[in-house]
């Protein structure tokens, strides 16, 4: 004996499987990021990146956890900005990349999609149906593209 689905109603849309939801919850999340892979660093990224000495190379782990975020104290002074796996990202990209802008953005990409999925399964475990948790993971995602 096979447990299927039961047939809908006659006019009644079938609901898609959860992972058609998901994956179009991740395509349009890819699509509206999809332009970042083409631009270079901005805003912070030059203080934060190019010219931090600290993230162009791979430390210790240890020592990620024990340094500042940033090492110009000229420009942050602020002793609030303890992001030890932001600056191990960072160091990993630069080493991986060359420097390259694509490379964290794309990292920063994966990052995004990883939170869609984690959203997806959390509002599937709380109750919400495949369409539900598709189009509110769509919406959450697309509605940072600025980012």
């Amino acid at each position: 004996m096979t447990l299927s689905p039961a047939p809908s109603p006659p006019g009644v849309a079938a609901r898609p499987p959860p992972a058609v939801m998901l994956v179009l919850a991740l395509a349009l999340t890819t699509v509206a990021y999809a332009n970042v892979l083409e631009v270079g660093f901005a805003w912070d990224d030059r203080t934060l990146i190019v010219q931090e000495e600290l993230v162009h190379r791979v430390l210790p782990l240890l020592d990620y956890f024990r340094l500042k975020f940033w090492t110009n104290e000229l420009v942050f002074s602020s002793p609030s900005y303890y992001r030890p796996l932001i600056t191990l990202s960072f160091a990993l990209d630069w080493v991986r990349s060359g420097g390259s802008a694509a490379a964290f953005h794309s990292t920063n990409l994966v990052a995004h999609l990883l939170a869609v999925l984690a959203l997806f399964v959390l509002a599937r475990q709380r109750g919400a149906g495949p369409v539900a948790a598709g189009l509110g993971c769509a919406m959450v995602a697309s509605a940072f593209h600025h980012v």
